[in-house]
């Protein structure tokens, strides 16, 4: 497999920690996300018909909720087209993938940014790096699979993802990372993604920190861009393999966190 090729999206300002200025959107990429109108005319339809959820956050001592909300990720997962371009004949089993999502909280030794929204329906992990994550430990490999081909592959791309999230780092120091957002399939389009994305920058805007996150589906970059990130760089494993666009969100001043 060739090495994965990542390119810097020219952006009039990517600044140091500190600096007033904040990312100038770049419309140099949307054209690359198909179909932009139309799924943006049904996010906004489906979200407006949907009351919303009450967002809840909990804490990693909480077994039974750290339980549950990883069997939502997980579904979202297996289903994510990375996950599928990695293992197209499903070589990645929901308890590699458990054990892989798992020892990402464990690693955040202080992690406390988890949320969840309808009973599950849709959860979100989240931790602040540096702090809660040291550097020397982003460059982790993942979790042991089953199939050391698909860990070869696994391996790579999250060698990539880790040099663009350092970089993101050297410019703005610690951040909120969103490691992992999914909602179950049968409750995907009902907004709850977004309520989940909206709760968290809650938090980061009370803090006063940058959110970073990598989105792999035109969806879920479609949603972030409404909520206020800004595509930073890009990833593709190869000409025919989907896009992971790396995107950024600045705090906004005085925002109380209610979360």
């Amino acid at each position: 497999m060739r090495s994965i090729s990542s390119s810097r999206i020219e952006r009039p300002c990517l600044q140091d920690k500190g600096s007033n200025q904040v990312y100038i959107p770049s419309r140099r990429l949307v054209p690359h996300l198909k179909h932009r109108t139309k799924l943006t005319r049904m996010q906004s339809t489906n979200t407006s018909q949907v009351a919303t959820k009450t967002v809840t956050r909990f804490s990693r001592s909480d077994a039974e909720s750290v339980h549950k909300s990883l069997e939502t990720l997980t579904q979202a997962i297996l289903k994510d087209p990375v996950t599928q371009y990695l293992s197209p004949a499903d070589e990645v089993s929901s308890d590699d993938l458990k054990h892989h999502i798992k020892q990402q909280l464990d690693e955040a030794k202080a992690a406390n940014l988890l949320f969840h929204v309808d009973n599950f329906a849709a959860a979100a992990w989240c931790y602040k790096v540096p702090e809660e994550l040291p550097l020397k430990e982003v460059n982790q490999e993942p979790a042991a699979m089953s199939d050391s081909r698909v860990k070869d592959k696994f391996t790579e791309l999250t060698k990539t993802l880790s040099e663009q999230l350092v970089d993101f780092l050297m410019a703005h120091g610690t951040c909120i990372k969103i490691s992992f957002i999914g909602t179950q399939p049968e409750k995907q389009g009902q907004g709850l993604g977004g309520q989940l994305v909206r709760a968290i920058n809650k938090v980061a805007d009370a803090e006063q920190q940058w959110v970073y996150l990598e989105a792999s589906t035109e969806r879920g970059t479609h949603l972030y861009l409404r909520n206020g990130f800004q595509i930073v760089k890009e990833a593709k494993m190869q000409p025919d393999a989907p896009t992971i666009y790396c995107m950024g969100r600045p705090p906004k001043p005085d925002v109380p966190s209610d979360v």
